[in-house]
């Protein structure tokens, strides 16, 4: 792993090089603080993957800004929760526990112990557990289907996924999606029991269950930066 800088319209934006088995190049902007994570064959920044930094320059700074005002509010005490910004607070306790107070999230902490980035994850996986199980199985029953386990997990790279097996995995940042879109993910990952694939009979299934489906694929990729903030440890 190699660290250095690249400049993008006029300015010096860390970035983060990591060597991978294939020829491609992948670039990712991610939080804790705010840089470029490069995935290159060579593991460093050759002319080739600087050519395509520039190719993919204003995504990259559009990105990059959002992920920086996401750190910046967070840090100054808000936290995105349902497509809101809403306050968190510490909330000196006996016991450690998360509150949905209304309009706010409070951290309940023992004396002697402070508010990290970490705990704050805690909190929203804590809240995740809580309801994304429950509403998957409520929107599983109303569409007839039969599914298996669902587990709130720490996933890397993707909003959910679905296995033959019928288990169904949701990314706890889900809960940081308008409700909408949160729903959109669920109804994609349900209809995969039906179609383990994104073929145009899958897409059929899913645009049945919530019209409008390819638009809101769209608007959840604009999500996408959201996946890699927060240090989630």
């Amino acid at each position: 792993m190699e660290w250095t800088t690249v400049e993008l319209g006029g300015q010096r934006v860390p970035c983060r090089l990591e060597r991978t088995r294939g020829r491609s190049i992948s670039l990712r902007v991610r939080g804790g603080p705010a840089h470029i994570l490069i995935r290159v064959p060579e593991g460093r920044l050759t002319t080739r993957a600087a050519d395509f930094l520039t190719q993919h320059q204003r995504w990259l700074l559009e990105e990059l800004e959002r992920v920086a005002t996401f750190e910046m509010r967070v840090r100054g005490g808000e936290i995105l929760y349902e497509g809101n910004w809403i306050p968190w607070q510490t909330v000196p306790a006996r016991t450690r526990r998360v509150r949905l107070a209304p309009h706010a999230l409070e951290l309940h902490l023992p004396p002697g112990q402070t508010a990290s980035e970490g705990m704050l994850c805690a909190a929203l996986l804590s809240l995740a557990k809580k309801m994304l199980p429950a509403s998957t199985r409520a929107l599983a029953a109303d569409l007839g289907l039969d599914i298996g386990k669902v587990t709130v997990k720490r996933l890397k790279s993707k909003w959910g996924s679905c296995s033959t097996d019928r288990n169904i995995n949701l990314n706890w940042r889900l809960v940081m999606l308008p409700p909408e879109l949160m729903r959109y993910v669920l109804v994609h990952e349900l209809m995969h029991l039906r179609e383990m694939n994104h073929s145009r009979a899958f897409w059929q299934q899913v645009e049945r269950h919530y019209p409008g489906a390819r638009q809101a694929d769209t608007a959840l990729k604009s999500y996408g930066w959201l996946i890699y903030t927060l240090a989630d440890t």
